[in-house]
């Protein structure tokens, strides 16, 4: 009977092995994600989590016990894996979640100090700093703070990454989970708290840095001194993925390429690094021991130096996976070593699952997984050569399983991006790994010669990238929604891993073709004014930045206009992809530079200005965009217009005879408004509330009570995150 039994085993997994191509850790790895998915419903419903949860281990120990009993031992071990693994998940999730806000930080005022880890700039000026090491009233109170200046132009030149800051201010959580939804990009970079402050609060020395700040800063200024501040820029963020030192210019160009993955340290870059190490220490005749434990060192030493990122663990842990391989023989499996590295990452820090960075980083090698070889020998059966048939079915590969995750979190897709990466990605391989070796060299040498050589590839690469601004439509707008990961399980039956050859070829068109039409038609609906959010008020999160959606019949941006890039993550959240009327209270040349990467990247109807505030420079750095207008020549319906002392612009929209915004700039102040415009607008959108007017519904950037007061009605970007106020009955729809 028994002989009987494990034969029929060996047929039912034979047959399933025909259908899926079992793994054990690709059914750990789908499990984990389940596990963290119910995990997360605690911000819903608690008890509802927790039952879910019992519930799913229930499950997986029945199943165990099942297949033990019936001889299936490969199955078993793989649900008695899922089971533990998911009970290591769920205490790193409590841990993680308890301890993320353990400080008991309660937004009243704290001296806070720390150092300088991150700088975002914007055309030369700072936006934000991050601080490490952070303390508050003397106590170390973990994770890391994002300063964020109220000032409308703060000098770069006055900071530098390792500088000690001290201030003090009103500090704020940032909340983890909201709901279901997970601040992801927090989570990745540790930003625990905010602090919202002036330039003029904050005292600044040079600090100590530490070993790998010391080498970094080191590494950065004989970059810059060989290859020029943009050139040496762009090395620098492709050897150590900080970004901070890299201009917004630069930035776009790459980004709008599909070029961005370059300047991030990734698991191509690791690779490049590890497979140039191998080929030498092959060639100095090392036994294969010796060269595994250096290349593992290796591993460690350059994730520790660009700070652990998950793209650089995930490619760690699959290269010292292929070297264990080479050790004792073993066939490597891909799918496999990639499933290990997604559950061991997620079993330690499980909120990393709703990170981008995280998500891009495993999807692109799980394109090259699942149809880089069928790509290649399709092409191969028509003739292409080699030479150009492996580089294009990778990048086809990459780009196909890594749309949804693009299209969700950036609303958009990068039609030419391939093309971009067969022309420029193999070249600036090449360009890194010269740099990696010659680097070091040049650093302890002081040589400056050969990196000059190299920094004018970059320019090669500029001419390149150059074109794709004038390519028609480059940047498409999709539409944005947590539904197209469904479109995942569609992309592996579509994969060499799933069904029968037979069908594969007829399956994979008609999945393709139901996939592409489901999203086309979607977005294409989503261009329209969506009608849930008629009559509604959606203040942007930009904090030295008065900007407003108003969404009507048509859809206008009113304001300063000075951060495009919350106006767009507040576009995307909302699936906005199409604006009637910019309505600017200035514009100059900075503004116009802002304005002409907007117009590129959405479509707008027309920019309108007041003529007192619209300088000849803004003008003319909008460049090509034949659409702009004076306000003077009365095309802005609902809207008009307020002077303020010194010449400064408001604005009042009005919904209906009883209904108005008062939109104020960010230099402006509400209480210079004449009384009778202010008696008419119960609605003021201001970038703090001032202690005048309690009665007043107020839209701010600035937190409640940041002045010690607080209104009859207040909404926060800063306390509330993205939302739309509905202008007819007060209600609130919130975004994540």
């Amino acid at each position: 009977m028994s002989a009987e039994y494990q034969k029929i085993n060996a047929a039912e997994d034979n047959k399933l092995r025909r259908i899926v191509n079992l793994r054990i850790m690709f059914i750990v790895a789908l499990s984990e994600i389940v596990a963290i998915f119910l995990l997360c419903l605690s911000g819903i419903n608690t008890k509802l989590s927790v039952a879910l949860i019992l519930i799913y281990y229930l499950l997986l120990s029945a199943l165990c016990f099942v297949f033990y009993k019936t001889a299936k031992y490969k199955l078993c071990i793989a649900f008695a894996l899922c089971l533990l693994i998911g009970v290591i998940t769920n205490v790193s999730f409590e841990i993680r979640l308890s301890t993320y806000n353990g400080a008991g930080i309660d937004g009243n005022e704290h001296t806070v100090s720390g150092y300088i880890d991150t700088i975002v700039t914007d055309d030369g000026y700072i936006k934000s700093l991050t601080l490490d090491n952070v303390t508050a009233d003397g106590k170390n109170i973990g994770g890391k703070i994002q300063l964020l200046f109220s000032d409308d132009e703060l000098s770069f030149d006055a900071f530098s990454l390792g500088y000690k800051i001290s201030t003090s201010g009103k500090l704020h959580n940032v909340n983890l989970m909201d709901g279901f939804a997970v601040n992801g990009n927090a989570y990745r970079k540790d930003i625990r708290y905010k602090l919202y402050i002036s330039s003029n609060n904050i005292q600044v020395s040079p600090g100590n840095p530490g070993i790998f700040g010391r080498i970094r800063r080191a590494i950065y200024e004989r970059l810059c001194s060989a290859c020029g501040n943009t050139y040496g820029s762009i090395a620098y963020c492709m050897l150590t993925g900080d970004k901070s030192e890299l201009d917004s210019t630069t930035y776009k160009m790459y980004s709008m390429s599909g070029l961005g993955h370059i300047l991030a340290v990734s698991g191509l870059h690791v690779g490049l690094i590890i497979a140039s190490l191998s080929f030498l220490l092959k060639k100095c005749k090392l036994n294969k021991t010796v060269r595994v434990i250096v290349l593992t060192a290796v591993l460690v030493l350059y994730s520790l130096f660009v700070g652990m990122t998950a793209s650089v663990v995930r490619s760690a842990i699959m290269c010292v996976i292929g070297l264990l391989t080479m050790i004792n023989g073993e066939r490597k499996d891909a799918l496999s070593s990639l499933c290990v590295a997604f559950t061991a990452i997620l079993m330690f820090e499980p909120f990393l699952l709703f990170e981008v960075g995280f998500l891009m980083s495993f999807t692109a090698v799980l394109g090259l997984i699942l149809f880089k070889n069928s790509f290649e020998k399709s092409l191969l059966k028509i003739h292409i050569p080699k030479l150009l048939a492996f580089p294009f079915s990778a990048t086809a590969a990459v780009h196909i399983v890594i749309s949804p995750v693009s299209a969700y979190f950036f609303g958009s897709l990068h039609i030419y991006s391939i093309i971009f990466n067969l022309l420029l990605v193999p070249f600036l391989s090449v360009l890194f790994v010269l740099f990696v070796i010659i680097t070091p060299i040049s650093v302890v040498l002081e040589l400056d010669i050969l990196l000059r050589i190299l920094g004018g590839g970059f320019a090669v690469g500029d001419i390149v990238m150059g074109i794709a601004p004038y390519l028609p439509m480059n940047n498409l707008s999709v539409y944005s929604h947590g539904a197209l990961f469904l479109l995942y399980p569609l992309i592996f039956v579509a994969s060499r891993f799933f069904m029968l050859p037979k069908f594969k070829k007829t399956l994979s068109v008609l999945i393709f073709v139901v996939s592409f039409s489901a999203v086309s038609v979607v977005t294409v609906v989503s261009l329209k004014v969506p009608e849930e959010l008629r009559y509604s008020i959606i203040p942007v999160n930009g904090y030295s930045d008065v900007t407003t959606v108003i969404v009507n019949d048509e859809i206008t941006v009113l304001g300063d206009l000075k951060d495009t890039v919350a106006l767009k993550s507040v576009l995307k959240k909302f699936n906005i992809r199409k604006i009637d009327t910019v309505l600017l209270n200035g514009l100059d040349k900075n503004v116009g530079n802002k304005l002409a990467d907007f117009v590129s990247d959405y479509e707008v109807g027309r920019i309108v200005c007041p003529s007192e505030t619209t300088e000849s420079e803004g003008i003319k750095a909008i460049g090509k965009f034949g659409r702009f207008f004076l306000f003077e020549e009365n095309i802005v319906k609902h809207v008009e217009i307020v002077r303020l002392q010194n010449n400064r612009i408001a604005y009042v929209y009005e919904f209906n005879d009883k209904v108005s915004l008062l939109s104020v700039g960010y230099s402006g102040r509400y209480y210079n408004v004449p009384y009778e415009i202010l008696d008419k607008t119960p609605l003021i959108r201001c970038f703090m509330y001032l202690n005048f007017a309690p009665d007043r519904a107020y839209f701010t950037n600035m937190p409640k009570n940041y002045l010690g007061e607080v209104p009859k009605y207040q909404y926060s970007t800063a306390d509330d995150g993205d939302y739309a106020f509905k202008v007819l009955n007060g209600s609130i729809i919130k975004r994540k």
